[in-house]
C-alpha cells in the first residue's frame, strides 16, 4: 500500500509539471515586415499582431500563447514599414531583435559600463515613411513598451 501512494503522489507530481512550465518567454511573433491587415492568413504582420494581443485569440497567421492582459510582441531584425499609424488596444510590450541576446558582443566591452558584453547593434526599425505618427496610445489609453527598436519617419 505504501508504494502505491509513492507511485500515485509521484504520477501526480509529473501530470502538474507542465502547469510550473515558464510561460512567459513565450510572446507573438511578427513573420512579415509587411504592414498587412488581414490579407495573407499564412503571415503575422505587426498589426495584426497588435490587433491579435488586443482579442487574445489566435488569428491572422498569428499565434497567442497568453491570456494575460500585458501581451508580448517579438520582432525580426529588419524594417517594418507602415501604411497607418498603429493604435493598441491592449497593454503590450514590442522586442526587437537581440532584446533575447541572440548577438552579444562577448569579445568587446560596453563603453557605457566598460564591461563584457558590448551592446549590439539595433537591427529593428519601424518606419511610419513621413505618413502618420507611429504609436497612437492616446486613443484607448493603453501601456506599450518598446525595447531595442528604433522609431523613424513619423509626425506628430
Amino acid at each position: 500500500m505504501k508504494n502505491y501512494k509513492k507511485v500515485l503522489l509521484a504520477l501526480s507530481i509529473l501530470a502538474t509539471m507542465p502547469l510550473f512550465a515558464d510561460s512567459t518567454n513565450k510572446r507573438i511573433e511578427v513573420t512579415t515586415f509587411a504592414d498587412e491587415d488581414g490579407e495573407n492568413p499564412n503571415a503575422c504582420s505587426l498589426r495584426e499582431a497588435i490587433k491579435v494581443a488586443a482579442t487574445r485569440k489566435s488569428d491572422y497567421g498569428c499565434t497567442i500563447f497568453s491570456l494575460d492582459d500585458n501581451q508580448a510582441i517579438q520582432l525580426k531584425a529588419g524594417t517594418y514599414t507602415l501604411n497607418k499609424e498603429l493604435v493598441p488596444n491592449a497593454n503590450i510590450s514590442i522586442y526587437g531583435y537581440g532584446e533575447r541576446g541572440e548577438d552579444k558582443n562577448w569579445t568587446e566591452k560596453n563603453p557605457l559600463t566598460n564591461d563584457y558584453p558590448a551592446l549590439p547593434e539595433l537591427k529593428t526599425r519601424i518606419n511610419a515613411a513621413g505618413k502618420s505618427r507611429i504609436f497612437n496610445t492616446a486613443e484607448n489609453k493603453k501601456a506599450l513598451t518598446l525595447q531595442n527598436i528604433i522609431l523613424e519617419n513619423g509626425i506628430a
